[in-house]
Parts: structure tokens; sequence; C-alpha cells
């Protein structure tokens, strides 16, 4: 047991910094723009959109494991690193859209429109007026996504084996026939913490403005 962890447990944590950048990146990156969208132009039937969006939140994640992992058996994406990444992105995009959707709405339309007078693009006025503007909800939210992602335990139990097994996962081998190894159970805990104390700590002087954003408008 010691030398299976000793050999494997660098690589489970390379499999869950690898799986939950990307999915971080992928998640904001496309909830971001749909929450633009939802945000600022008029879409028939956007409220139901956006229920429709978190609605997809409502279920457990026990009641969907099983199908994808039927899914992922016929597409021969079990136990990979696309697999893993595209399963969380999709779980995380409905939260990183209603919660951009709240930061967008609190960013006047009137800064855009200045813009495009001054001869901007929509596109131009998105990069270079609004999402600097938005970086510390985009900010807040990918330290969201991060948590969530990087403590995922069921999904990675039953989809990966052991070439994209993460750290949650792992951690669940100490228990073993012989009794539970409490004392490398607790450091390799605090080793799942310290990234996320890390990442919070990098971006923790945009979230104090991102729980401020929109107190005083009006």
């Amino acid at each position: 047991m010691d030398l299976l962890q000793k050999t494997y447990f660098p690589q489970y944590f390379l499999n869950s910094a690898i799986i939950t950048l990307s999915t971080v990146g992928f998640a904001v990156t496309l909830g971001t723009l749909a929450g633009y969208s939802l945000s600022r132009f008029r879409i028939k039937g956007a409220s139901h959109v956006s229920f429709w969006i978190i609605s997809t939140r409502m279920f457990p994640p026990i009641a969907v494991v099983t199908p994808l992992y039927l899914i992922y058996q016929k597409a021969a994406l079990l136990d990979s690193y696309i697999g893993m990444i595209l399963i969380y992105t999709a779980f995380s995009i409905p939260y990183v859209v209603w919660m951009m959707k709240g930061f967008l709405d609190a960013i006047p339309i009137e800064i855009e429109e200045a813009a495009l007078v001054d001869g901007c693009s929509h596109l131009a006025a998105l990069f270079r007026v609004v999402f600097p503007l938005l970086l510390p909800g985009m900010f807040a939210t990918a330290l969201f996504v991060f948590v969530i992602t990087w403590n995922e335990f069921l999904i990675a139990l039953i989809i990966t084996g052991m070439e994209a097994k993460t750290l949650p996962v792992a951690i669940a081998a100490l228990i073993t026939d012989r009794g539970i190894q409490w004392g490398k159970m607790c450091a390799t805990a605090s080793g799942i913490m310290l990234p996320v104390m890390a990442f919070f700590y990098i971006i923790q002087k945009h979230l104090l403005t991102a729980f401020t954003f929109g107190a005083v408008k009006g």
C-alpha cells in the first residue's frame, strides 16, 4: 500500500490539477459569453432559457451518473482527461451563467453605448470595456468552480479508473481492510486543501470588489 501511494499520489494530484484548471477555463469562458447574451440582448423567452439552464443542476449527480457512464462507455471516454473535463464543464456552466449574468446586470449598459458611439464595435466594447470591469466577478466565479471541481468525488469515483483518478477518490483508498489510516488521510487532505488556499490567496484582492459589485447601484 505504501509503495502504491508513493508511486501514484503525485499522478493523482496532477490529474486533479489538469482537470480542474481546464474545467475552470472552459466553464468561465463559455458561461461568461452566455451570461452576456442573456444580460445584454433581448432574447425571446429569455426567462425560460435562464430557468432551463439552472434547472439542469437540480438533479443530484447520483441520478445522472449511471446514464453518463453508459454513454462514456460507448464513446470510449471512461477514465480520460477529456471525459472528465467535459462532464465537469457541463455541470459548472449553469452556475457560471447565473453568476456572471448577475455581475453583468450590475454594469450599466450606457458604458458600452458610449464605447459604441466612440467607434468601438460590439466585440471591441466587450473586450476593452466590459471585461475589465467584469474581472472581479470572473475571479469570484472561477474560485467557486475551482472548489466544486477540485473536491468532487462521486462522478470521479464512477467515471475514472487509474489513468484519470483524482485526489478525492485516491484518498478513499486509505480506508483499507486493515483499518483507516488516519495519519496519511489527514496529511493527504491537507495537501488537497493547499491548492484551494493558494488560489484564494492569489485572487483575494478581486473578491472584495466582486462581493460589493452593484452595492451602490441605483
